[in-house]
C-alpha cells in the first residue's frame, strides 16, 4: 500500500500537480481567446449592451489572473513573497467562483419569473458561499517549499469547509434550475436542458466533487490541491459557456414579412377557361426567414413580423410568378 504521507511520495505527487497545472492553465488561455469574439462584439455594438457582461467579463478576467499566478508561482526559481503570492492568487479565484456562481443565480431569476422566494434563497446560498469564500483567504497561509522551488500551502486541509460550502451551494443552485426549468412543460425536456445551458453547470457541478472527496480523505497536500483548480476552471467555463449560448440565441431573430400584394387577374368567364392561352399571374414578394421559437411568435398586421430572440438564424427568400391555369 502506498504512503502517502512518506516524502518522496509527496515531491511525486507535488510534480504531478505541477505538471497537471500547467496543462489545464494552458487549455484555460486557449478557451479565453478563442471567445474573445463575444466581449469585441459588445465593444463594437454590434451586440446591445446589458450590465451582466461585466459579471460575464469578470468571469472570465479573473480566472485568467488566477492562472496566470499559478503559472508564475511554479516557474519561479528564487524565493517569493508567497504569503502575498496566495492572498492574491485567492482572491482572483474566489472572485471568479462568487461572479460564475452569480451568473448561475440571474438565470435561476430569469427562469423563475423574479419569483421573490426563489430570489431570497438563491441570493442566500450564494453570499454563504462568498462569506466561506472570504473566510479562506483570511485563515490559509503558504511558505517557500525549496524542494520543489515553489510556494506550497502549510495546510491545505484549512480549505475543506471552504470546498464543502461551495459544492453544496453550486448543487443547490443547479437543482434549483432544474425545478424551473422542469416547469416548463411545454417544451422537450432534453431540448429544454441543452438549451439553457444546464448541461455545462451539471459537467461544472461534477468536476467538484473530485477536491471534495480528496479534501475528506486528505492523502497528503498535494491530493488535497489536485483538483481544486481544475474545478474552478470548469466553473468559469461552463457558466460563461450558458451565458455566450443564451445571450447569442436571444439576439437572433426571426423575422417573416409577409406578401405586400397577391395581384390576381379579373374572373375569367366559364366559356373562357379552357382558352389554350388564358393564363392566371400571381406574384409574391419576398419572404424573409430569420428563426423563431413558437411561443414568442408575434404578428403584425400589413408587414406581418414574427420575432424571437432565441433561434438559430437562416435567411430564406422565395419568389413564385407565373402559375398557369389550363
Amino acid at each position: 500500500m502506498v504512503n502517502y504521507h512518506n516524502p518522496a511520495t509527496i515531491l511525486a505527487d507535488f510534480n504531478a500537480f505541477i505538471k497537471f497545472l500547467h496543462v489545464i492553465d494552458g487549455i484555460y488561455i486557449w478557451e479565453y481567446f478563442s471567445s474573445l469574439w463575444f466581449e469585441w462584439s459588445f465593444i463594437t455594438r454590434k451586440q446591445p449592451y446589458r450590465w451582466t457582461i461585466w459579471v460575464y467579463a469578470g468571469t472570465r478576467f479573473a480566472t485568467l489572473l488566477n492562472v496566470v499566478l499559478n503559472l508564475v508561482a511554479f516557474n519561479v526559481t528564487k524565493p517569493i513573497n508567497c504569503q502575498l503570492w496566495l492572498h492574491a492568487e485567492f482572491i482572483f479565484a474566489y472572485v471568479a467562483f462568487a461572479l460564475a456562481s452569480l451568473l448561475m443565480v440571474l438565470r435561476i431569476v430569469a427562469i423563475w419569473n423574479d419569483n421573490k422566494w426563489v430570489i431570497a434563497a438563491s441570493l442566500g446560498a450564494w453570499l454563504l458561499n462568498i462569506a466561506f469564500l472570504i473566510r479562506s483567504i483570511v485563515i490559509t497561509s503558504a511558505s517557500w517549499e525549496s524542494s520543489v522551488s515553489t510556494c506550497a500551502l502549510d495546510n491545505s486541509q484549512k480549505s475543506r469547509d471552504n470546498t464543502t460550502v461551495t459544492f453544496c451551494t453550486d448543487v443547490f443552485l443547479l437543482i434549483v434550475m432544474l425545478a424551473g426549468l422542469m416547469r416548463q412543460r411545454d417544451h422537450y425536456l432534453g431540448r429544454l436542458l441543452f438549451n439553457q445551458g444546464l448541461i455545462w453547470l451539471f459537467m461544472a457541478t461534477i468536476s467538484e466533487i473530485p477536491p471534495f472527496v480528496l479534501l475528506f480523505l486528505n492523502l497528503n497536500d498535494p491530493w488535497n490541491l489536485m483538483f481544486q483548480t481544475s474545478s474552478l476552471l470548469s466553473m468559469t467555463i461552463a457558466a460563461t459557456r450558458m451565458y455566450r449560448g443564451l445571450s447569442t440565441m436571444r439576439d437572433r431573430q426571426f423575422t417573416v414579412s409577409a406578401p405586400k400584394a397577391l395581384n390576381l387577374p379579373s374572373p375569367v368567364p366559364v366559356a373562357d377557361r379552357y382558352a389554350p392561352h388564358n393564363t392566371w399571374a400571381t406574384e409574391l414578394q419576398t419572404v424573409e426567414f430569420t428563426s423563431v421559437p413558437p411561443q414568442d411568435l408575434q404578428v403584425g398586421t400589413k408587414s406581418e413580423d414574427m420575432t424571437l430572440g432565441r433561434g438559430s438564424q437562416v435567411s430564406t427568400t422565395a419568389t413564385y410568378q407565373g402559375a398557369e391555369a389550363v
